[in-house]
């Protein structure tokens, strides 16, 4: 796919979808940080995996005050998979 043909995809699936879940990445992953903000300008409910010990930029630290966003801190993925699970139920 061309960039253009994966960023109109990738938008209109956030668009579509009704919880948006996300590693940020540290270091940060661009990409994955334009898919948040469009996420969060699009007003859907966001769950962000976030490492624990990591250092995540500011913006994704504090995007709850202006967003509905739900921090799962894990160490390993038994961590985050069991929380997520109960986020979902909440959620949806």
């Amino acid at each position: 796919m061309t960039p253009e043909e994966c960023t109109e995809i990738d938008f209109k699936e956030i668009s579509a979808c009704d919880l948006f879940v996300a590693f940020p990445g540290a270091p940060a992953s661009p990409g994955t940080h334009i898919e948040i903000g469009w996420a969060s300008a699009l007003n859907k409910p966001i769950v962000l995996l976030l490492e624990e010990e990591k250092d995540y930029a500011f913006l994704i630290n504090g995007l709850g005050t202006i967003a509905n966003v739900t921090f799962i801190r894990f160490r390993t993925e038994e961590d985050y998979f069991s929380q997520l699970d109960k986020v979902y139920l909440q959620i949806v």
